[in-house]
């Protein structure tokens, strides 16, 4: 699997919480096994044990339901979230809607990168939250989006968003109060 985030373990706890916001650390896992891999959910559980807070698993067709119901067998109460990287369609919508069983914080860019108002139509369709990412490209865009009810969580990049002044311009008067 692909760590997100590791080289910033080693440095001090204090000066992570500033540079990562007054919420603390939060470190993601992004695990790119499919089930067949015997030792999957092995690498899930070695990662939680190490500190990590959230797991975020990459899914697609065929290589999703069977790969989230053993992690989420194996660890209950483990915070689980899936980015699907754009591999799945409208049509899709019912086999993504067994993905509520989960329990997922977020289902991260599920369709095309490029259609809000299908990820919007999608969003009415689950009980899991939406995520949207490459979607993001813009200040207006990410207004855009959670204007549509396209997403409930965002993953900005501040290289597509114009920087971390814009970042949090875009999600501030969306989230105040």
């Amino acid at each position: 699997g692909r760590l997100a985030g590791p080289r910033h373990r080693r440095a001090p706890r204090r000066r992570l919480r500033v540079q990562l916001g007054r919420h603390g650390l939060h470190r993601d896992l992004v695990l790119r096994r499919a089930l067949s891999d015997p030792h999957g959910v092995e690498h899930v559980g070695r990662h939680l044990d190490e500190g990590y807070q959230r797991i975020k698993l990459k899914i697609e067709p065929g290589a999703d339901v069977d790969l989230l119901a053993a992690v989420r067998a194996a660890y209950p109460g483990a915070a689980l979230s899936a980015d699907a990287n754009s591999a799945y369609s409208l049509a899709d919508s019912g086999h993504l809607r067994a993905l509520d069983t989960f329990g997922l914080t977020y289902l991260e860019q599920p369709l095309h990168w490029d259609d809000l108002v299908e990820h919007a139509a999608l969003a009415g369709m689950l009980a899991t939250p939406l995520c949207l990412d490459e979607s993001l490209t813009s200040y207006e865009r990410t207004v855009a989006a959670l204007d549509l009810g396209a997403c409930a969580v965002v993953n900005l990049k501040s290289g597509r968003v114009g920087g971390h002044a814009v970042d949090a311009g875009a999600v501030q008067p969306h989230f105040a109060g």
